[in-house]
């Protein structure tokens, strides 16, 4: 399984003039992963939040699907910075 946040953005002189974000996912059956949606959570013209969250499990195939055994939810933050650095990580 795999998830990510992909965000771009422009910048110049500290400042993000411009962003946008969206999910990418997958696995390899009988592994499944959901994207939940992305959202903005903090704004300021030196500093962005995007926040993804995603659902993965593991089952046991059945002839009418994926019979999930397991599932969690979890979000991937996303943080923007004005001189055009970023940072990310798993926050629950």
């Amino acid at each position: 399984m795999w998830s990510k946040n992909i965000v771009t953005f422009t910048y110049s002189s500290g400042s993000i003039s411009k962003s946008n974000a969206i999910q990418n996912s997958g696995a390899i059956f009988p592994a499944t992963m959901s994207q939940k949606g992305i959202r903005k959570t903090q704004s300021s013209s030196s500093m962005q939040t995007y926040v993804g969250t995603y659902t993965g499990g593991g089952g046991i195939p059945t002839p009418w699907g994926n019979a999930n055994l397991i599932s969690q939810t979890r979000s991937l933050r996303t943080i923007i910075y004005g001189n055009g650095s970023y940072s990310g990580g798993w926050i629950n």
